[in-house]
């Protein structure tokens, strides 16, 4: 048929007609205007893939860097070692050398530090406005969407406005002196750091993701926060795990910020660093290690005082094998971090989804970390029904005079990953499915 001539569902020949130029006098017929609209809205997405790209290359540039010695090495003889220990759950051999620890981070880091990225970004919570408010000690506004937040998940719709604010009975003198102290108590406050603390974070993924979220979160209000009218988010994070990880998170955090003051006393590594980075301000972004088993939380005076003023808590890729170390430790590490945490404090699960995270246990708990094999029959409890039970219900039974408890805002049962095309990386970078939960203490 040749190429002019289509079918029908009726079998009748359609004429596609070519498009000649109308002759002078003859009726043009209508022809729609170019949609300008649409085409800015196209730019706007290539743009935004643009810069979300940019930003999640700018994670893997700082692991690649970091442990580039590492990548020209032994990396493959490493990394099979590492995965017949982990499947052997042998995880003191595992986290028990430096040498496991940065291929650790190489292989499972890097896809992690990118999925951490879009999680963070992707949670309302998490927004520049809610990071704000929680450093100030103002109530967070959990389920509040912000621009950015509308403008990163290509919302159709923007927020609907609030209430109008019914008027005070205050006089106006009154309520100046409120605005003032208002201002004052802001400018006093306009860089407190955000704490964050991360259970089992010792690997970095948590680390570089935060980096990249609030290197985000900021550049959505740089213009506010240059004539002053907004003051810069600021984090302090604190990475907590049992193993030794305090070289790779110093290493890694020192790449996110490279300070080009160090360019003249730096390795060859730290200078090819600073020709990509700083990722973050310095002055914005600190990070620290502590070395502690965190199901001894109740024994370590420093892991409490951290959690006293965290606004975030993060358990990725953790709480499970806490549950299958102990799952009366575990239950007991939550219940106690609930007597501990402010209210308005978030706390975000991450973690393998479905049958790669459940529990056995018999119909009696166990008792220590050590704990024998029960002499009853095994039953398999998902992970997330066990965080749920401890959160949901006997938190709020235990401490019925305190009325410590949690709100559960958001759950995913299993939502993958999938890395941008384009990324550039030593080795191979691997989508991955995870579980979602996110809890608020009320």
């Amino acid at each position: 048929m040749p190429s002019h001539q289509l079918k029908n569902g009726n079998n009748k020949k359609k004429i596609i007609r070519s498009k000649v130029p109308p002759k002078s006098g003859q009726k043009t017929s209508e022809c729609a205007a170019p949609d300008l609209g649409k085409m800015a809205s196209t730019s706007l997405v290539h743009q935004k893939i643009s810069t979300k790209l940019k930003l999640q290359q700018s994670l893997l540039d700082i692991i690649r860097i970091t442990f580039k010695v590492r990548l020209n090495g032994d990396l493959n003889v490493l990394i099979k070692e590492l995965k017949q220990n982990l499947y052997h759950r042998d995880f003191c051999t595992a986290f028990g050398k430096q040498d496991y620890l940065e291929a650790y981070a190489i292989r499972w880091s890097a896809t992690r530090a990118l999925a951490y990225l879009d999680i963070f970004q992707q949670l309302p919570q998490l927004s520049y406005t809610n990071l704000i408010e929680s450093s100030l000690g103002l109530k967070s506004h959990a389920l509040e969407i912000s621009c950015e937040h509308c403008e990163e998940t290509k919302c159709s719709d923007p927020p609907a406005p609030a209430p109008p604010t019914p008027p005070a009975p205050l006089t106006t003198e009154t309520n100046a002196s409120s605005r003032e102290k208002l201002r004052r108590r802001e400018s006093e406050n306009s860089h407190v750091a955000t704490q964050v603390v991360c259970l089992g974070g010792g690997a970095g993924g948590e680390i570089l993701a935060l980096a990249g979220h609030l290197t985000r979160i900021n550049s959505f209000v740089s213009a506010d926060i240059q004539t002053g009218s907004r003051k810069a988010a600021k984090l302090k994070v604190t990475a907590i795990d049992i193993a030794d990880w305090s070289s790779v998170v110093d290493r890694l955090h020192l790449a996110t910020k490279a300070d080009p003051s160090l360019s003249n006393h730096s390795s060859p590594l730290m200078e090819e660093a600073i020709n990509i980075m700083p990722l973050v301000d310095p002055d914005l972004y600190e990070v620290r290690f502590l070395q502690q088993d965190v199901l001894q939380m109740e024994e370590s005076a420093e892991m409490q005082a951290l959690l006293r003023r965290a606004r975030l808590v993060t358990i990725m890729f953790t709480l499970n094998e806490l549950y299958s170390v102990s799952m009366s430790a575990t239950t007991k590490m939550l219940l106690f971090m609930t007597s501990i945490l402010e209210p308005g404090s978030l706390l975000l699960v991450v973690d393998s989804p479905g049958s790669y995270s459940t529990v056995n246990i018999g119909s009696k708990f166990s008792s220590g970390r050590n704990d024998p094999p029960s002499s009853q029959q095994k039953k398999k409890y998902p992970m997330q029904w066990l965080l749920d039970h401890t959160l949901l219900n006997a938190a709020r039974i235990e401490s019925i005079e305190n009325a410590h408890q949690w709100e559960k805002l958001y759950s995913s049962d299993s939502t993958w990953f999938r890395h941008t095309p384009g990324l550039s990386y030593p080795i191979a970078l691997e989508d991955m499915r995870y579980q979602l939960h996110l809890y608020r203490r009320s």
